[in-house]
């Protein structure tokens, strides 16, 4: 059947390990919007984080942020904006479509499971992020691998106290990610949050963070409504990702696609393994996997 709508996982999928869109992902990208075929970048970045690369491609009308729990749809492209100014300009912001917030009490129940541990946080809120200022300062001192530290100090507040505005906050949260510096720590924790917050969505998508949303997010939750907003079936969506936070999304699309690099969560629940982020897998797997575009 033919693809109509294509979900794409950003960091080491879409984008290079760097966060780079490349020039031959951009230019497929643009063709197939161009061709009517929906587009949809499905990204575990709150809306303030995506790259301008990303939200300036021409045609694009939609994105699916925090996990799943958040879908905007996206202004004109004379009147777009990026970064902050795409939420925080009333006149000329995307439109938030669907929304699951945290339940206050599922929030609570987040903090007494975690707060006493050797953890810190950063939330989201209204599309924006908000971090521990240490962490910002030195993100690989935290877990994170160098390529990322541009990126988390360039879109990432710092709120002196982060355990405290979590709280101030905790009817507002898109997302809570615990950012756990060792791995045997963070399977434990992952392990009791399932156990004891059944409302909660759980998943990661990078080694230090332990990615929290409501129960009713998850990029495949987001892509199903724009499916039905698009009257689109699944048979007619296909997908790509890297991580485990995009196995269910490469499960339930028509066919789902794992970059080369991808965890092996995702890879067992790909369809398909398309060549590596830095190799432009995701160029690689719409030409040759899906046969939308001819090789060049």
């Amino acid at each position: 059947m033919k693809i109509k709508m294509i979900a794409l996982d950003l960091d080491r999928t879409t984008l290079n390990r760097n966060g780079r869109l490349s020039d031959k992902n951009r230019k497929v990208l643009t063709e197939l919007l161009n061709r009517g075929i929906h587009v949809i970048p499905a990204s575990g970045r709150p809306l303030t984080s995506f790259p301008p690369e990303i939200l300036t491609l021409p045609g694009l009308k939609y994105v699916i942020t925090s996990n799943g729990a958040a879908v905007y749809r996206l202004p004109e492209q004379e009147n777009r904006k990026s970064g902050e100014d795409a939420v925080t300009n009333p006149t000329e912001a995307p439109v938030c479509l669907q929304r699951f917030l945290l339940n206050p009490l599922t929030v609570h129940s987040v903090m007494e499971l975690t707060e006493t541990e050797d953890v810190t946080y950063e939330v989201f809120v209204d599309g924006q992020a908000y971090a521990d200022p240490a962490y910002i300062a030195d993100p690989t001192a935290f877990g994170a691998v160098k390529e990322a530290t541009a990126y988390i100090q360039s879109t990432r507040v710092p709120v002196a106290d982060i355990r405290e505005f979590i709280r101030e906050h905790e009817d507002r949260l898109d997302s809570v990610d615990v950012i756990v510096g060792e791995r045997k720590k963070k399977e434990e924790l992952m392990q009791l949050l399932r156990e004891q917050c059944p409302g909660i969505y759980l998943t990661t998508s990078v080694e230090q963070l332990i990615e929290i949303s409501d129960i009713r997010a998850g990029k495949h939750s987001a892509v199903k409504f724009l499916q039905k907003l698009l009257n689109i079936f699944p048979e007619e969506t296909a997908a790509f990702g890297d991580a485990d936070n995009d196995v269910e999304m490469l499960r339930e699309a028509g066919i789902g696609i794992a970059v080369q690099n991808a965890s092996q969560a995702c890879m067992a629940a790909a369809d398909a393994v398309t060549r590596s982020c830095e190799d432009d897998g995701v160029v690689y797997g719409i030409r040759k996997i899906l046969g939308l575009i001819k090789a060049e």
